[in-house]
This record gives structure tokens, sequence and C-alpha cells, in this order.
């Protein structure tokens, strides 16, 4: 690619529409993702296989279904030690106690299911689904993660590595390198895609992805995604930017530039406390801001300029 001093800058406008959620409660909003189909068939998978386990078992209602998937969610945000902890009087909580009791609750974990077991093929089988038992749920959530209309314009893109042990799925970091098979999944948005790779092929294919993120961006720029994201130094595809010893030399806020002709993608390097690279595809320099950051040399904080990389800072939550 052949890149060259940035001369001129092009905003792009997007156009934002009203979220037709604003009036919606927070159970109304979330059942436009997990909907009562998919509550239906956790109450039959969850009534088969307890059925199978105890003659005298007595099937649980959608309601208790509801309630018990609601306690659930509430407990990944309000975590303890032990589930049975939110039943304690001293601990008050109602919200989790006044819903269902602590039998109820731990019956419908004992026996809880998504698939019919008995359909599953054998590990052998060349149709064998390492997700089987959660496919049903995996499916229907990925279409009506399709069919609604996305109310977030601004996605954040990252991937886990999820090894597979003994059948069952468990996040492992990507610097691990212990099992056969690794499941990748890569979350876009509305997307979920899952890819199994053997662990050997997938050390070959990282550095490479890794060396072309300069192509994904323009990839993206060509079906029409708008990106920004952090580059390596080496990853620049023979790109000359300052040096951030260079860059050292100069007052935090130091900003060198190039921009690539044919596909107008562009690399920006800014000094703050360190030199940061971003590539991307709709935004460059202008319009710049300031920023706060205290000066070590004088001892205080001063106001230094900032191109338009803040959108970087501004929805990179939860990845960086």
């Amino acid at each position: 690619m052949d890149f060259e001093p940035y001369i001129e800058y092009q905003q792009i406008i997007c156009a934002y529409t009203p979220s037709q959620t604003e009036s919606m409660s927070p159970a109304e909003y979330v059942s436009m993702f997990f909907s009562d189909e998919m509550t239906d068939k956790i109450l039959l998978e969850t009534n088969r296989y307890a059925m199978t386990k105890d003659d005298k078992f007595i099937d649980v209602t959608k309601q208790e279904i509801c309630s018990y998937l609601s306690i659930t969610l509430y407990m990944g945000i309000i975590r303890l030690p032990s589930y049975k902890l939110y039943w304690e009087k001293e601990l008050n909580y109602t919200l989790v106690s006044g819903k269902m009791s602590l039998d109820s609750f731990a019956l419908i974990q004992r026996y809880l299911h998504f698939n019919d077991n008995s359909k599953c093929k054998p590990k052998t089988d060349p149709g064998h689904d390492h997700l089987f038992k959660v496919r049903p749920i995996v499916d229907m959530l990925q279409e009506n993660l399709m069919i609604t209309e996305p109310e977030e314009r601004h996605i954040i893109l990252s991937h886990s590595r999820e090894d597979l042990l003994c059948g069952c799925i468990s996040k492992t970091s990507c610097t691990s390198g212990g099992s056969k098979y690794l499941l990748e999944l890569e979350v876009v948005g509305a997307c979920i895609t899952l890819k199994f790779t053997k662990a050997e092929e997938l050390w070959k294919l990282g550095p490479l992805v890794l060396v072309e993120i300069v192509d994904l961006v323009v990839h993206l720029k060509e079906i029409g995604y708008d990106c920004i994201v952090t580059i390596r130094q080496n990853r620049l595809l023979g790109c000359k930017l300052m040096e951030e010893k260079e860059m050292k030399r100069f007052r935090m806020g130091n900003v060198d530039w190039r921009v690539e002709k044919s596909t107008e993608v562009c690399l920006v390097r800014w000094y703050d406390n360190k030199a940061v690279t971003l590539v991307s595809n709709y935004v460059a320099v202008e319009p710049k801001d300031t920023c706060r950051r205290w000066d070590f040399s004088e001892k205080k904080y001063v106001e230094i300029e900032r191109p338009a990389i803040k959108e970087y800072n501004k929805y990179m939550g939860g990845v960086d």
C-alpha cells in the first residue's frame, strides 16, 4: 500500500434515528432477544430430563422457569460465594428469596436442560456437535439478534478462544496452548460465528491476521462498516511514522499521520504519555479537541491537543 502525508479531511456524518426502545421496560427489552419460544424450549427439555431421573417429579411451570432465569441474571450482577446465600435472612436479598424458594431453585438447577440428550450424536460421529446441549438456545438467540433492529451504531469487536475439555467449554487466555482443539468465538454485534480450528493451525494464522489488520480495515470499509482500531508498530505494512523516541522530544499531543491513496485508510500516531497508533477508515486527525494531562516536567496539569482518535477511547469499553 502506498501511504502519503494526510492533506485534507472529509468528515463523515452518520444519520441517527431515535431508538424505539426508550419507552420499554427492562423486561420488555430483554424479551426482544430472549423470546417465549426459548423459554418454552427450556421448559420442555427440563421437564423431559427430570422425568427420566425421577418418576415422582412434578413438572415445573413456565412462570417458574422465568423466575429461575431472572434470578440467575440477577446473580450474575450481584455475586456471592454461594447461591444459597441469596436466601439468607441476614443478607435480605428479597428480589431473590421473594421470587422463588431455595428448594425450587435448586430443583430446577439440578434438572435444567436445553436439548434432548437422546438425540446427541457420539463424539466419533462426523456430525457430532460440541454445542449440542445448548444448540437450540444458541440458534434461537442468534435468530432473535439478527431480526431485531440494531440499536447500537458503535460496536466493539473482539474475540475469545475457548478450550474444549471433556466435552465442556471453558474460557482460556489466548496464550494458552494445552488442548488439541480450540473453539474460537467471534462476536460482531448481532452475529455470532463459531469456528473449530486445530491449535497448531491457529498459531500459524494468528500472526497473519495481525499483519494484515490494515487490509481488514479496508475490507470493512468496502462492505459498509466504519472501523477504528489500535495497531502495533510492526504491523504497519511499511508505512513510516515518526518513532516514539523522536516524539518524546516534543510536548505531549504531537501527532503524525499518513493516508493510503486508493483506500483513504488513515494511520495516526499520537503521543500521550506514550505513543498510540491507530488505523481507521472513517476518521483521521480532524476535528481535534483537547484533553487534560499531567506534565511531569512542569509538575502540573496541562491541556494538550488530541486528534479524532478520541472516537476509539469513547467506545473501547470492555475490550481494551
